[in-house]
């Protein structure tokens, strides 16, 4: 099969596009970034902004399915700039939508977490999608339009309203974490903190560090992704728009993520002990999944235990 990965050089994407390529499927990575120190080996990278129709269309029309993972992530980032996340992810998720529409080819977004935004800190329990989204930052709010778009044009059934793809799937995806190839690193917290340790520098932990988070490796993600286009290639009826959280369904919380790091990295005792920093303004307290429709729906759960995930990650040279 032949498939499109927009986002295709960033941290999950290019995790995703090595397993296409290690399944036997052709991989087109799309990205506005030079491949130029970015190895996905044995895909073919594009260099191209996902919000130019007339640069994805022509790059869709030849693909059996479509991954769209291209976004602007960094929520901090989105409050000073929601203008261009705007631009960015739901320019270019439209745009993507009018591709597969005209090619007839299901989509997979990679939607966020960030959807929910506070909506864990009152019910202090693992979140299922039917949980209320209140995204608490313009970063959130892209990626919940984005579904809702795909919800609103989808839900008429045939004839296809416009930028309808055959089927889509949203994966609202927890927090990442693993290994990546040169040039496409994590931003994610166990990515600072491993680069704190690579350094021999203990981690620094943002206000008291008792945000939870569900903390899911990247091999993981890569996995959920191709089960989900398998449901998107199959589904029926057509014009069916699905969501799934994509998490373990366990919370850990920073600090305690921090120091098992630390531990892990060699470090005892006081060395071991976190640094402190101010608390980051409008962070989630609490976000972790309740993955029971993936595991129902998708075949999907989490296969790497985290313990398992950060000694691998640590010992990664």
């Amino acid at each position: 099969m032949r498939y499109v990965v927009t986002g295709g050089l960033g941290f999950i994407g290019s995790c995703l596009a090595r397993r296409l390529v290690k399944l036997g499927h052709e991989a087109k990575v799309v990205d506005a970034r030079s491949p130029a120190g970015i190895a996905v080996p044995g895909a073919e990278c594009v260099r191209a902004d996902v919000t130019d129709r007339d640069a994805v269309r022509p790059l869709v029309r030849a693909a059996d399915g479509v991954f769209h993972l291209a976004a602007l992530t960094s929520a901090p980032e989105s409050v000073a700039r929601p203008a261009e996340y705007k631009r960015v992810n739901v320019g270019g998720t439209l745009t993507v939508l009018g591709a597969a529409a005209s090619a007839a080819v299901p989509v997979v977004l990679a939607s966020s977490a960030a959807v929910y935004g506070n909506a864990g800190d009152r019910a202090r329990r693992p979140l299922g999608e039917d949980a209320a989204c209140e995204p608490a930052n313009p970063y959130g709010a892209t990626k919940l339009e984005c579904e809702r778009i795909l919800s609103s044009r989808m839900r008429g059934g045939p004839p296809p309203p416009p930028y309808s793809p055959p089927a889509a799937v949203s994966l609202r995806l927890f927090n990442a974490y693993g290994p990546a190839p040169p040039g496409a690193a994590s931003t994610g917290v166990v990515a600072r903190f491993a680069a704190r340790l690579a350094a021999r520098l203990r981690p620094v932990v943002s206000g008291d560090g008792l945000q939870v988070r569900d903390l899911v490796h990247v091999e993981d993600i890569a996995r959920a992704f191709v089960g989900a286009m398998r449901l998107a290639s199959s589904s029926s009826p057509r014009y069916h728009h699905s969501v799934f959280n994509i998490g373990t369904g366990h919370g850990t919380t920073v600090v305690g993520l921090a120091r098992a790091m630390a531990r892990a990295a060699g470090l005892d005792g006081s060395r071991a002990e976190p640094e402190f920093g101010p608390a980051v303004q409008g962070d989630v307290a609490y976000s972790v999944a309740d993955p029971r429709r993936a595991a129902s729906d998708l075949g999907w759960s989490a296969s790497v235990a985290l313990d398992e995930g950060l000694r691998r990650l640590l010992a990664d040279p």
